[in-house]
């Protein structure tokens, strides 16, 4: 399916050489070509002309359907997918993706160049802690479902307890 994928947005002569580098990604061994071959020595060529081919095959889908490309807890990523995905965003240029990301404040103290990968294309957006009310509210609905079983309802002190714990943070509600 991905080979088709793949053919649909390339063409099939073009996708030949793609997959292999394409498929290095998700774990997709393909018949290597003599073009392939020969970087398969070299890893620093191998992860550069990888990506390359990557941002290629995002350009040609975006040029036919826009897409969104949505990353979540990023600050959890490793090294190697961080470079990558600054490198998408700063070099995916004229065609229409949205790479949205959800990361903590931890990514940027550790890897400032991030803010800037999309130059004017890219934009923070910091959300602020919920209110002790949103807080509370958010934890009653989520809890609501163990309310309708043999809990009953849930302890205003619990409540309170668990949004002073989280200090506004969803998540950790």
């Amino acid at each position: 399916r991905f080979q088709e994928s793949v053919e649909e947005t390339l063409g099939a002569p073009a996708s030949a050489d793609f997959l292999h580098f394409l498929g290095s990604y998700l774990g997709l061994p393909f018949v290597e070509s003599e073009f392939t071959k020969a970087v398969e020595d070299d890893p620093q060529g191998f992860a550069t002309l990888s990506r390359s081919v990557l941002r290629r095959w995002f350009e040609a889908d975006a040029a036919k359907r826009p897409f969104v490309l949505f990353i979540e807890d990023l600050h959890a990523a490793a090294e190697g997918f961080l470079d990558l995905l600054e490198y998408l965003a700063s070099s995916l240029k004229g065609v229409p993706v949205l790479i949205v990301v959800s990361t903590r404040p931890e990514l940027v103290a550790t890897r400032a160049t991030w803010l800037s990968a999309g130059g004017d294309r890219h934009a923070r957006i910091d959300l602020a802690p919920l209110s002790g009310d949103d807080a509370a509210s958010l934890l009653y609905r989520l809890l609501e479902p163990l309310t309708l079983g043999p809990l009953g309802e849930v302890p205003g002190e619990l409540v309170d307890a668990a949004v002073q714990a989280a200090g506004g943070t969803p998540y950790l509600l």
